[in-house]
């Protein structure tokens, strides 16, 4: 089975546009509940599973080699600067006009999405028989036979359990216990954001030689960052500023690998490798949320001093190597 990568795209935008119409239907109706939006954000992440791998192989198809970081920081900076203006925009319609109706709006805007995307050039399809399993196995096994790329993955990995989870479930739960409002919420969320936007920005002009050691230079700084958090966290304005950093630093960082990786990636095997490399970075979110929970009950200072403690533990041992010291 195959499809163009913007089919992949298109698949997802359709999905989320159908979701997000019913999710104003049953909102109209006052059916909209808990139950409810667990299957839709299900259905969500089915298309983001369409997507991410679609949208990875895409971007380095349609840049030279040489444009692969301004365009994957563009692509980031777009990424984050709707992650600012879009709860903003959806505060703003919800007062005016209410809940269906935002949902109403967003259904729409995945409809023009879809025609944008039905104008852009799609690389040429070659037929295959392969089963999707036996893609998956072929993506596993030439990560696995790629010393820096299968480093890097692990890293990723490592990463994303021990700054997803705090972040998701450790943050949540300061503002519950501790600052005590959904404004503080808001600024830390808001500062993140900000960070990451001035991470992708930056990372798109500013030339790196040596990827590797930026990479695990960021893996620690996160790790100290979290650290901080756990030594420090009844100050709205501290925590503000720690996060604006982690954003900044992940948002830069990510900008590198994701360059590095396309252009690593053999453009026949793109697609089948993207979705092995983001189903071994973002599968391990899940696990890193439960256990930042089963952390919580120690308390909110164990959570983060362990988590930190642990990313800069690897990014030191990962150091000591070669595979991802020397990538450039």
């Amino acid at each position: 089975m195959s499809f163009g990568w913007g089919i992949g795209l298109q698949i997802e935008s359709l999905l989320k546009s159908g979701g997000t119409s019913l999710s104003g239907v049953l909102a109209a109706q006052g059916h909209l509940h808990l139950a409810q939006l667990y299957l839709l954000v299900v259905a969500f992440g089915v298309a983001d599973a369409f997507a991410m791998p679609a949208q990875s192989a895409y971007l380095p198809w349609l840049l030279r080699g040489n444009q692969l970081v301004a365009g994957t920081g563009l692509s980031q900076v777009a990424g984050q600067l709707t992650s600012i203006l879009g709860p903003i925009a959806a505060g703003l319609v919800i007062a005016k006009l209410g809940v269906a109706s935002a949902f109403y709006i967003d259904a729409v805007s995945f409809i023009v999405v879809i025609v944008a995307l039905m104008r852009l050039p799609d690389p040429q399809r070659v037929a295959s028989s392969t089963h999707p399993i036996e893609a998956m196995k072929q993506g596993i096994s030439y990560v696995l036979a790629d010393a820096p790329l299968c480093a890097m993955m692990l890293l990723a990995m490592v990463v994303n359990l021990c700054v997803t989870g705090p972040l998701s479930v450790g943050i949540a739960d300061l503002v519950k216990t501790q600052l005590g409002s959904a404004s503080a919420y808001g600024v830390l969320l808001s500062a993140a954001a900000a960070g990451a936007l001035a991470g992708a920005l930056l990372a798109s002009v500013w030339k790196v030689q040596r990827r590797g050691l930026l990479i695990l230079g960021g893996s620690a700084a996160l790790g100290v960052c979290l650290v901080g958090i756990g030594l420090q966290h009844t100050g709205v304005y501290w925590l503000a500023c720690v996060l604006a950093l982690i954003g900044c630093v992940a948002g830069f960082v990510n900008v590198h690998i994701g360059a590095w990786v396309m252009q690593r990636i053999d453009p026949v095997v793109r697609g089948r490798v993207s979705s092995v490399l983001i189903l071994g970075s973002l599968g391990i979110a899940p696990l890193s949320m439960g256990l930042a929970g089963l952390a919580l009950l120690v308390n909110v200072s164990a959570l983060f001093l362990l988590a930190g403690g642990i990313l800069i533990c690897i990014s030191a041992v990962a150091a000591r190597g070669t595979s991802i010291r020397y990538i450039t």
